[in-house]
């Protein structure tokens, strides 16, 4: 019976926690409009000034194909895999920008 209890209990917490983390992923902090997330597709790389990196990245956004170019940390970009996401709003996908893994959630 308590084994029963503390499991109960057990997944209460994880879907709290869960719960907590997507409206962490998807507030923008102003109470207004969710932001989107998708993982990003590098398809060029060049070298910027001071370590960064311009990455042209393609990405997927209710069906349809769209392409971005932003510059990152070029150690960064390195150290955390080589992954870069797109944040960017549902009404206007075209409206984005990068995140790398180690980054701010989107908002």
């Amino acid at each position: 019976m308590l084994a029963v209890i503390a499991l109960i209990v057990a997944v209460a917490m994880i879907v709290a926690a869960v719960v907590q983390f997507r409206s962490t992923v998807s507030s923008t902090g102003s109470g207004n409009a969710a932001t989107g997330m998708t993982l990003g597709t590098v398809r060029t790389s060049d070298v910027q000034s001071e370590g960064r990196l311009e990455l042209t990245v393609g990405y997927v956004v209710a069906g349809a194909q769209r392409t971005l170019t932003g510059k990152v940390s070029g150690a960064a970009y390195e150290g955390q895999g080589k992954t870069v996401w797109v944040c960017f709003e549902p009404a206007d996908p075209a409206h984005a920008y990068l995140r790398l893994p180690m980054d701010d959630l989107c908002s």
